[in-house]
């Protein structure tokens, strides 16, 4: 929260109740104290949360249908980034104000299947949320089947693809604005391994913001993917091992606990608030009770008010920079350059 100027931030802006985030994962565990404030309830909106996750079959591996507990840890760890309130306890979110609807898309193993994502986005979009935070990658259909890379060549994968785009376009028409995990494997997704004609999905499908993973010194963190074109802004996601909290990302845990653990998905939920806090300071407040701004107008201030790290100017290690809430909420897009940050390691080869 320091490296991104959150608290700084809430000063302006600490986000809006009629905005609305959608956490797409494995639920969240809704009666977390952290999401609770004495005068005003929780910011979970548990009505109007979702269970994807309904063509699988019951047993083991599965988890509850109930949105608001969650199947494993994921979805709780994510959401308190987004939006855990500052109510003396715990911690704080990057946009403690908001409201934060969990949409069920992963199962207890982990596995985030085509058509859950698909229902899950689509669902977003008819509920017109504001952002969605998908800080996962889109496995296959089969009951804990995974295929990282969708490629094109591939009948069945390229199914999954067009699927999960139709429902970002659908998504996006409606006022959604989609943040993404761009992955753990340390690949260069403008040139995977897998070949030119493979994505991950839904991080490279259009219209989805991109997010690399950073560690406490703006370096690039070790595993994090990256690559010109589908990275497109940098965000804090720990880079250490999990457990060690001076080096990774510390938040929410399911069953009223707290965790520290790293990834490309502790990165996006960063990026998913600052965008609810653009969200809130920006948008329209329309006749319904509802702030509205475009996805397009929201992309673009969360990538033009960024800091400079890495090589001047865009970068495949680092996108259009590291985000940074405090110059989102003023809409500063001055130029701003860290010199301080490591130099990606990419840029020795």
């Amino acid at each position: 929260m320091m490296q991104i100027r959150a608290s700084e931030a809430h000063e302006v802006q600490a986000g809006s109740r009629s905005v609305d985030v959608g956490i797409l994962d494995s639920g969240i565990d809704g009666r977390h104290p952290d999401f609770f404030v004495d005068t005003a309830g929780t910011n979970v909106d548990c009505s109007r949360g979702r269970n994807s996750v309904t063509f699988l079959p019951t047993g083991p591996g599965v988890g509850t249908p109930d949105p608001c507990t969650d199947n494993q840890f994921h979805g709780t760890h994510v959401a308190g980034t987004v939006g855990a309130q500052a109510n003396g306890i715990g911690i704080v979110g990057v946009a403690p104000n908001v409201t934060l609807v969990p949409v069920k898309v992963c199962d207890a193993s982990g596995f985030c299947y085509a058509s859950t994502v698909v229902d899950g986005i689509t669902y977003a979009g008819d509920q017109k949320l504001d952002v969605i935070n998908m800080s996962f990658f889109v496995d296959d259909n089969e009951f804990q089947q995974s295929t990282e890379f969708k490629c094109s060549d591939d009948p069945v994968q390229r199914s999954f693809r067009r699927a999960v785009e139709r429902a970002i376009q659908y998504a996006r028409g409606q006022g959604v604005t989609p943040i993404a995990a761009l992955g753990n494997s340390d690949e260069d997704l403008a040139h995977p391994e897998a070949g030119n004609q493979c994505e991950v999905v839904p991080a490279e499908t259009q219209g989805v913001i991109g997010v690399s993973s950073l560690g406490r010194q703006s370096e690039k963190a070790s595993y994090s993917n990256y690559g010109s074109g589908p990275n497109d802004v940098s965000a804090p996601g720990g880079n250490g091992s999990t457990g060690d909290c001076t080096r990774t990302v510390l938040s929410t845990f399911a069953a009223g606990a707290y965790g520290c653990i790293q990834g490309t998905s502790m990165a996006s939920p960063h990026a998913a608030g600052v965008a609810a806090l653009i969200v809130s300071q920006f948008g329209t407040l329309g006749s319904d009770g509802d702030v509205k701004l475009s996805p397009t107008k929201v992309e673009s201030y969360l990538q033009s008010t960024t800091i400079d790290i890495g090589l001047p100017g865009y970068d495949e290690c680092f996108g259009n920079g590291r985000i940074d809430a405090l110059r989102a909420v003023r809409h500063d897009t001055s130029r701003a350059f860290d010199a301080s940050a490591p130099a990606c390691p990419e840029y020795q080869q």
